[in-house]
């Protein structure tokens, strides 16, 4: 990874693979220009995942999201950012019509690689800068989500899904009470704890279709040692990909041992 630092007359986050750019205005700063390379499609460990047309990248900062198409053949990200706040940046892989996985992510300057467990941090920052300015001064919100330790969250997502007795799912989480508490200063590790949540086996729920044709819209659990159990929270639907036939499938679970399926075409 080279890295290289230049003055500029503008604060600009700058995507490339090949020819991609954009400005995002500021004042004079000292930036610095890193090449990031995009998540492996398929990754390495997954099983049968379909084809993708291209990445969907966003960066947001206090200043607001800029969102781009990459290639799927393309390899390389290339960054160029200023300032002190950090920055998150999510890849989201794309279909030639439709969206399904959740992203993979990273937030800048505390990581530099792609995972998929960084894709629930990162979207919190997100979603942490587009509320947060609505209410406070861009310098504030700034100043606060510099001081924040975000590299803690993907770090405790990653360690409780090693511990986990069940497939770690993080986009189960209750995001909104997270966001909450980063914002009141009250965050810590446990509000990272999957509650109300169950699990079962793939061929239970998935017995009228295809064997290894369902997917997960969270990466990680398509890769064969998380699909024989699926985890699911009793809170809130959980979404999967029967790409063959271009359905969704929604998956409603009431208890221990009983759930319902909802089948619905793409695009929805």
């Amino acid at each position: 990874m080279q890295i290289t630092k230049k003055i500029q007359n503008a604060f600009f986050i700058l995507f490339s693979a090949t020819a991609f750019a954009a400005a995002v205005s500021c004042s004079q700063e000292i930036s610095s220009e890193i090449e990031i390379p995009l998540p492996q499609w398929p990754p390495e460990n997954s099983s049968g995942l379909p084809e993708i047309s291209a990445w969907k990248v966003t960066a947001t900062t206090a200043d607001g999201s800029k969102t781009f198409r990459i290639g799927a053949n393309e390899k390389i990200l290339t960054l160029e950012t200023s300032g002190d706040a950090p920055v998150s940046v999510l890849a989201e892989p794309v279909f030639s019509d439709f969206q399904f996985f959740c992203p993979a992510g990273m937030i800048l300057p505390f990581e530099n690689e792609f995972s998929w467990e960084g894709g629930f941090s990162a979207d919190c920052l997100k979603k942490f800068y587009l509320s947060s300015v609505q209410r406070n001064s861009k310098s504030a919100v700034e100043n606060y989500a510099s001081k924040f330790n975000w590299a803690k969250i993907t770090k405790a997502i990653k360690e409780k899904a090693e511990k986990s007795s069940v497939f770690f799912n993080p986009w189960l989480l209750e995001q909104e009470k997270i966001l909450v508490s980063i914002e009141n200063g009250t965050f810590t590790a446990a509000k990272l704890s999957l509650k109300k949540i169950c699990t079962f086996n793939a061929a239970e729920i998935f017995r009228d279709f295809p064997e290894n044709k369902i997917f997960s819209d969270y990466v990680p659990q398509n890769f064969p040692q998380a699909k024989n159990s699926f985890t699911f929270s009793k809170e809130r639907n959980s979404k999967f990909l029967f790409y063959e036939n271009s359905k969704i499938i929604t998956v409603d679970v009431q208890s221990n041992s009983s759930f319902s399926l909802a089948i619905n075409s793409l695009p929805i």
